[in-house]
């Protein structure tokens, strides 16, 4: 019995190591869409998701070329700051939820924000 529960303590913690695994490398994905729009990068930006990538940005539907479109070379430098919510994998498809925050800061050191 005891090895029977053993057994069944290992798959657990293997699916969960891989379902962990799966969610690092959705964050990681992410990181690399925002570091894109840093860089104001927009074939970057389109490789870090499908033709069926969305963005919900302040109650609008965001295609990716809409995210393009706002993504402009700028003087300021931004970085990005991440509080994950949830992730949800099915399948091929993830669904992330996180709030960003973002510094933008010139070459003056004047510091704006956007949360």
């Amino acid at each position: 019995m005891s090895r029977v529960i053993f057994a069944l303590l290992l798959l657990f913690l293997a699916i969960n190591n891989c379902q962990a695994n799966e969610k690092d490398q959705v964050f990681i994905t992410i990181n690399k869409l925002f570091s894109a729009i840093s860089k104001h990068d927009p074939k970057s930006m389109r490789e870090t998701a499908t033709n069926a990538f969305l963005l919900l940005e302040h109650g609008e539907v965001w295609s990716m070329d809409d995210l393009v479109k706002v993504a402009s070379p700028s003087e300021y430098v931004r970085s990005n700051y991440f509080h994950i919510i949830n992730i949800d994998i099915k399948g091929d498809i993830a669904v992330a939820s996180y709030w960003n925050k973002a510094n933008f800061n010139n070459m003056q050191n004047r510091r704006c924000y956007l949360a």
